[in-house]
């Protein structure tokens, strides 16, 4: 009774109270709340249905699966990678090589230590590679490596393309310092240099303002204040 076939071979649903499963899955104990139902796919195994405790088991078993498989897939790339560049020898093939290594340890193994020692070899070759800089800079971010953050940051600087991106960096350097390596006084100098780089919008001065005050540096928010006034800013 009050079982719906929705037309898939095997799939059926029925309707059954909500359920709480109880610490260490030793029992589950049904609990409606509210007198609502929940409707719930069931499976059937040799015409008998499975209660929705093991289709929830079966589905998830059957997801960690398919991550152990692509996760297994992925270093099987990485090994094969790794083969290719112990043998490379065009300089241009053993950056494209290592940027393909730091990209699959990093973004999809996990591997922070492995995926910095790729961007590193890439930046001995050449210490200006924008992408090898920003994989690390996202990298140590992550990871809550500041100060490796930082030197990161800092060789950013000079390769930027515009203003704008100078500001963001040492905006940044300046929230660093402040949150998270307790340096106000660099801090403050960061956030200094930021109102240095023309033009600003209104919401980049309020935060600047924001963070001299946290810094308690209450002179220099009043020279970001008295900028404002003077309406030196872009839309």
């Amino acid at each position: 009774d009050g079982i719906r076939d929705i037309g898939v071979t095997g799939v059926q649903t029925c309707a059954l109270p909500i359920c709480r499963l109880e610490p260490g899955l030793r029992r589950l104990e049904p609990r409606l709340e509210g007198g609502a139902l929940l409707r719930v796919p069931l499976l059937l195994h040799r015409g008998h249905l499975l209660p929705p405790l093991l289709v929830l088991i079966a589905e998830r078993l059957k997801a960690a699966l398919l991550s152990s498989h692509r996760r297994q897939l992925r270093l099987d790339v990485a090994q094969l990678l790794e083969h290719q560049l112990d043998r490379a020898r065009d300089e241009a093939e053993v950056v494209r090589l290592q940027r393909k290594l730091g990209l699959i340890k990093g973004t999809r193994l996990g591997s922070t230590d492995e995926a910095v020692r790729s961007w590193t070899e890439i930046l001995k070759r050449n210490p200006n590679d924008v992408e090898a800089l920003r994989a690390l800079r996202q990298i140590y971010r992550d990871a809550g490596r500041w100060e490796e953050l930082v030197a990161t940051l800092r060789k950013l600087i000079p390769l930027q393309d515009d203003t704008e991106g100078v500001k963001q960096i040492r905006f940044e350097l300046a929230e660093i310092f402040f949150e998270h390596l307790g340096q106000k006084e660099e801090a403050i100098e960061s956030a200094k240099r930021v109102l240095d780089v023309e033009p600003h919008t209104a919401a980049e001065l309020m935060a600047l303002e924001e963070l001299l005050v946290n810094c308690g540096a209450y002179g220099e928010a009043v020279r970001v204040m008295n900028y404002r006034s003077e309406e030196h800013t872009s839309e």
